[in-house]
């Protein structure tokens, strides 16, 4: 859904800009208080009375906002915001005065609210990231990146030795180590109640903004009434599909959205890339395409 949402925004003639906000943290904080520590920062940087006539002043018309959390022995719990902002028209260039003044108010903000809470320092360099989305012809690849960052926390592997919660969880049940178990329960206990999603309003409403985007959220009853027939444009054997989801970490989504910006050749090279075999591409007897290991 997110990605669909970048897609029509981009095409509408807006932009896009990718932030990430990370806090200092070590091994034996607490998961709750690490989590509270960052919704209030989050809070304190993104609201008051200088907030909205900023938002204004730069083109920031709304936010969606996602929660992740990894862990690690080493590190401990890692918690991490991603917030993608809509911009009322494009920014090209990290030179551009809208874009340093975007960072710079993110990183005050989030500088001093991490720093009044927990006394520690925000790191100058990986603390509060922000990048550029690509315009509507040339996001390819990059606008799929954003869409799975955003949207596939449950499918996501950590990097190195981190592992995310829906990792640590496959491994208290593959293995029966008590210390993931201990940490699952640990997860759960601090993530009930929390929503993964959130949408921040800038210089539009939220709800309005998702309405323009044609982004409602709809109940299952509501989608199965407007399902319409599929049409079926390709197989993929089911080898192929069991290397795409092993390892649970959303290739899948990734490769039906190659096939949704570039078609079958978009989509056979997302595959090749992702689990470094070569696919061989046949036709049936129905005249639709078949994706197949090369033998």
């Amino acid at each position: 859904m997110f990605t669909r949402d970048c897609r029509v925004h981009l095409e509408r003639g807006g932009g896009l800009l990718f932030l990430t906000l990370t806090s200092p943290h070590t091994r034996d904080d607490n998961l709750k208080e690490l989590w509270d520590i960052n919704q209030h920062a989050w809070k304190l940087t993104t609201s008051g009375g200088k907030a909205k006539p900023f938002y204004e002043g730069v083109g920031i018309q709304s936010m969606l906002v996602t929660r992740e959390t990894n862990h690690s022995f080493v590190n401990g719990w890692h918690c991490h915001f991603h917030v993608l902002i809509f911009t009322d028209s494009p920014i090209n260039s990290p030179l551009e005065n809208r874009f340093k003044s975007i960072h710079r108010f993110f990183h005050n903000g989030w500088s001093e609210a991490i720093n009044k809470q927990t006394g520690r320092t925000v790191h100058e360099k990986f603390g509060v990231r922000l990048d550029i989305g690509k315009d509507a012809k040339g996001f390819g690849e990059y606008i799929t990146k954003l869409g799975m960052e955003m949207s596939l926390t449950t499918g996501k592997q950590g990097r190195g030795e981190s592992r995310t919660p829906y990792q640590i969880m496959k491994d208290a049940c593959m293995h029966g180590d008590k210390a993931d178990v201990l940490l699952h329960v640990m997860f759960a206990k601090a993530s009930k109640g929390r929503r993964c999603h959130t949408w921040k309003s800038g210089s539009v409403l939220a709800k309005d903004f998702r309405k323009e985007i044609q982004s409602v959220e709809k109940t299952d009853e509501e989608l199965a009434a407007e399902q319409a027939d599929g049409l079926v444009q390709c197989y993929i054997n089911a080898d192929v599909w069991d290397e795409l989801v092993k390892g649970f970490d959303g290739h899948t989504g990734e490769i039906l959205s190659a096939w949704e910006t570039g078609g079958v050749t978009n989509a056979i090279a997302a595959i090749e890339r992702t689990i470094g075999k070569a696919i061989y591409a046949d036709t049936n007897q129905q005249g639709l395409t078949v994706l197949s290991f090369k033998i």
